[in-house]
């Protein structure tokens, strides 16, 4: 049987900021669920959803218009108004948002595959403390013995033909005991069909009576699960390769996607004694990890990904590496084009962008572009326009940034120097930069900055 809440429980859930404007978004506002039943649930009369065919199941199913993993199943109710969001506080904790706030929601209409597997993690939560609305209490009664029978049949019970997502929570009512589950992995493809699968990454499906279910109790989780089926281990299949990288990490990486590889040939020729073949490359992990973004793309025809400038010399030294002429002749376009967008920039064409509502930034005589990324600013989208523009921002850079981390953006954004001439007439707030900053970020920057003619600056 469904959990049924008896109060305000929390489960440590982030605030997802509302998005300002979204094409075709309904927005609700979100209120608490206090009636009987385990769906979300919103007014019949929704003019946003006039749209919807109710009579197909009676539900629809919606999630964050900004993008959410977690998709909720809602259901018309009488009596709810329009404008609104009826959820509990499991499903505000999966959409990271809270009551009294409104928010864009989007139909979420692409096939609904079915899943043919889904593991979760599972623990007791306190009914005391679930009660009080303190929900990471753990029940203290250490080796609770529960069926794992009984927790399927109790998941199928509330959750059969709604969508699961990785990292989403359920709480049951298994025998008078509250059950928290965490699903952890979800499959809507077989181990056979996985195996020959290319750029296959499932992270949410639909549960039906057919899901097989895998039940994990965790550490000090209070919860003993009786007869629970384990996942069976598959030895590694003769279509994939063991790669190692040099950090000591390694990737099981589908034959198909790495025959680009030349270095790999060998390995993706041959077949180990568990089906498998293992390769060991002089690659780090992050590295190696990006260069299969790049396979993937490669495999499924696709574009190639759009990395960040600060990458590519390293991916263009792992593309050598491997012998992948292709990332390669990618990775030296893309710095190609980069080189060729550099050039030198008056102070009075920088001051014209920045009024045409651009927003270019001048950094110790460099010029970096940094329109697109006002909106990813961890700081916020406003600060940087309201302070840096049309002046030397080295001092606010180095007042705002203390972790040398924010240099490796720079190449990204960097797109020229200011002429000589203009250099001296830049503004610049008082107290200046230290020495020890401008000092750090030259070394930083002197691999890609282009030298200025007729500056007394120091030629990069």
């Amino acid at each position: 049987m469904p959990w049924k809440q008896k109060g305000p429980l929390s489960l440590s859930g982030a605030t997802h900021a509302p998005v300002a404007q979204v094409e075709g978004a309904c927005w609700l506002r979100v209120l608490d669920h206090s009636g009987p039943g385990d769906e979300a649930c919103v007014s019949p009369d929704e003019p946003a959803l006039a749209d919807w065919d109710w009579s197909e199941g009676g539900v629809v199913f919606l999630q964050l218009a900004s993008g959410s993993d977690c998709v909720l199943r809602a259901t018309p109710r009488a009596g709810v108004a329009r404008g609104t969001l009826l959820l509990d506080a499991v499903q505000r904790h999966n959409m990271h948002v809270e009551t009294h706030e409104s928010y864009a929601f989007a139909v979420h209409e692409p096939l609904r595959a079915e899943l043919c597997e889904v593991e979760l993690d599972a623990r007791l939560l306190s009914r005391q403390q679930a009660d009080s609305g303190d929900s990471d209490a753990l029940n203290m009664r250490r080796g609770t013995q529960v069926e794992a029978q009984d927790v399927s049949e109790a998941l199928f019970a509330y959750r059969t033909q709604h969508m699961l997502a990785v990292g989403e929570v359920v709480v049951l009512d298994v025998g008078g005991l509250d059950v928290r589950l965490r699903v952890s992995r979800t499959d809507v493809l077989s181990q056979d069909a996985r195996e020959d699968a290319v750029g296959y990454h499932c992270f949410r499906g639909l549960l039906t009576p057919a899901t097989r279910v895998y039940l994990r109790p965790q550490q000090q989780g209070g919860l003993e699960l009786l007869r629970c089926p384990v996942r069976p281990e598959l030895p590694p299949s003769a279509n994939t390769v063991t790669v190692h990288t040099n950090d000591g990490e390694f990737f099981l990486v589908n034959k198909r996607v790495l025959r680009p590889c030349i270095s790999l040939t060998r390995a993706i020729r041959s077949a180990g004694p568990g089906g498998g073949s293992e390769a060991s490359v002089d690659v780090g992990c992050l590295v190696f990890d990006r260069v299969l973004v790049f396979l993937e793309a490669l495999a499924v025809n696709g574009p190639p990904p759009e990395f960040a400038m600060s990458f590519l010399d390293d991916l263009a030294a792992a593309a050598r590496v491997l012998g992948l002429r292709t990332l390669g002749d990618v990775c030296a376009e893309r710095q190609g084009a980069f080189s060729s967008r550099l050039r030198e920039w008056a102070l009075d064409e920088v001051v014209q962008r920045n009024g045409s509502g651009g927003c270019l930034l001048m950094l110790d005589g460099m010029v970096l572009d940094v329109a697109n990324w006002l909106p990813e600013h961890p700081g916020g989208s406003t600060i940087i326009p309201s302070q840096s523009l049309n002046l030397d921002c080295a001092r606010f850079f180095e007042l705002y940034h203390s972790s040398r981390e924010s240099f490796i953006y720079l190449r990204h954004f960097y797109v020229g120097e200011i002429c000589g001439e203009d250099r001296d007439a830049v503004p610049s707030p008082v107290p200046p930069p230290s020495p020890e900053f401008l000092k750090q970020l030259q070394e930083f920057t002197s691999s890609f900055r282009i030298a200025v003619r007729g500056s007394t600056h120091k030629s990069f």
